[in-house]
């Protein structure tokens, strides 16, 4: 297994790469307009989020699988979300409050409510909008855990066909009505990306071979999902997502399995967590520097993203690996020195 996480960590590489890209070419000139013509710009790059949610999905229940206490994950889950992600938080709203950033500032107590991750359910803004698919993280771990307590991960197929249709109802219903539902409820359930997640989780089973009909029929209807609620442009560009994973899982090209296990693929996707969460306001501040000092677009696109890089590389290096490896063994020490005491 060792050797598909590898590639895995490749994926979130090339799908922060994505997200990345269309932040600092897209993304600033829609909000800002850079100062003169850029060479190409990665409108499409936005849809990484695409990949690395069907990433979670795959990894979440291959991790639930191995499990057998739930304070386990949730300890793992938050060594691996949160000391990065507080990072981040505070960097960003340092450099945005110092620099000033119009449209994208947020107040101190804005801040401090973001370190719980869950400004969405508050109604408070992120402090950096990139922060709005740990919203649907969140919801999607918290669901994949109710479902291990009340032992339905071996029923995963029937809950996803359940899922999926509560997906297409919605989309119908608000479609043809004026009803609406809730943004929250739709938020809490993921009711626009529930079948990526799914679609990860299938993936898994049809690597590991469980049932490869249900599998592939639960990917079919996982990828028609997103052509029905998202339209044929996403869902072709999901549709080159499912055939990555099931030319690297099920397939297992070797072409493409030596590809995603390249060093530099991997160390991106070492640092993708790190990368994701810093890019974006940050990145837009150093563009906006880098537009006061009369750098061209394309040099200053690319000093941005190296230094996104190498910031992101200092906190996957000072802060994410040993504060996640630090809370693991204290979690660890914890449930062995409860086991001594009660003999």
């Amino acid at each position: 297994m060792s050797e598909r996480l590898v590639q895995l960590d490749a994926m979130r590489g090339f799908a922060a790469l994505m997200v990345v890209g269309f932040h600092y070419t897209t993304g600033y000139q829609d909000l800002y307009g850079h100062p003169g013509q850029l060479p190409i710009e990665l409108p499409l790059g936005r849809h990484g989020v695409q990949l690395f949610f069907m990433i979670s999905g795959f990894v979440i229940f291959m991790t639930l699988e191995r499990t057998e206490d739930f304070r386990d994950f949730v300890v793992s889950r938050f060594a691996r979300l949160y000391p990065a992600y507080w990072t981040s938080v505070f960097l960003t709203y340092i450099f945005v409050s110092t620099a000033s950033l119009p449209g994208r500032e947020t107040t101190f107590s804005e801040a401090l409510v973001n370190l719980t991750m869950l400004q969405h359910w508050f109604r408070v803004p992120h402090v950096d909008g990139a922060y709005w698919t740990l919203t649907v993280e969140l919801s999607f771990y918290t669901i994949m855990l109710a479902l291990f307590l009340l032992r339905c991960l071996n029923r995963i197929n029937l809950v996803a066909i359940l899922w999926l249709g509560l997906m297409i109802v919605v989309y119908k219903v608000e479609r043809s009505t004026a009803l609406r539902f809730p943004d929250l409820v739709k938020t809490t359930l993921i009711l626009e990306y529930a079948n990526l997640f799914l679609a990860g989780i299938a993936f898994y089973k049809l690597y590991r071979a469980d049932n490869p009909l249900h599998d592939k029929l639960l990917i079919s209807a996982c990828l028609a999902v997103e052509f029905i609620i998202h339209g044929w442009k996403l869902g072709l560009i999901c549709g080159v997502f499912f055939g990555l994973f099931y030319s690297v899982f099920v397939l297992k090209i070797k072409f493409l399995n030596s590809l995603l296990s390249a060093r530099s693929f991997v160390y991106l996707g070492t640092i993708s967590y790190s990368l994701y969460l810093l890019h974006q306001n940050i990145g837009y501040v150093l563009l906006r520097i880098g537009y006061a000092n009369n750098l061209e677009p394309v040099t200053a696109i690319v000093l941005t993203c190296l230094v996104s890089v190498l910031l992101a590389s200092f906190i996957n290096t000072v802060v994410d690996v040993p504060a996640r490896a630090a809370i693991r063994s204290f979690w660890r020490n914890s449930k062995a020195m409860k086991i001594e005491n009660e003999y």
